[in-house]
């Protein structure tokens, strides 16, 4: 398989439902301090929500370091 060199990386686990909005910030934080740890990664940026069905979700988009 050739190497993926797509710049950008989108996570997105799920939550159980009647996640709180102190929970869901408290997890950003955690999750977005992780992958920012990787020196590849240039920024990041996450996101929480509630889809249908209530099920919660928290995204994050990693912007990674350009490789010249």
């Amino acid at each position: 398989m050739p190497n993926l060199n797509e710049g950008t990386l989108f996570y997105m686990p799920t939550t159980l439902p009647g996640l709180s909005v102190t929970k869901a910030a408290e997890l950003l934080q955690t999750q977005d301090k992780i992958i920012k740890s990787f020196p590849e990664v240039e920024s990041v940026w996450g996101k929480a929500g509630r889809a249908l069905g209530r099920v919660g979700r928290v995204g994050a988009h990693a912007c990674l370091t350009p490789q010249y």
